[in-house]
């Protein structure tokens, strides 16, 4: 039985960073790569399941649940 999705599993895990994570954060903590990560925060991004801000010294993009 296969187990969750990689956007499942970056939901569950946005879920526990309210002030919101980026990309290399959550590929640490996923360990899977950034690339394949980008990938699946655009389709939940366009889903309207994620939203995005520049961080606050404005180098990186920091993603939230919606």
């Amino acid at each position: 039985q296969p187990g969750p999705t990689t956007g499942e599993m970056l939901i569950d895990l946005l879920s526990r960073y309210p002030d919101g994570a980026t990309v290399g954060e959550l590929s640490d903590q996923l360990n899977r790569p950034v690339s394949m990560l980008l990938i699946v925060l655009k389709l939940l991004k366009s889903e309207g399941k994620v939203r995005t801000r520049l961080s606050e010294s404005g180098m990186a993009r920091v993603y939230f649940l919606r």
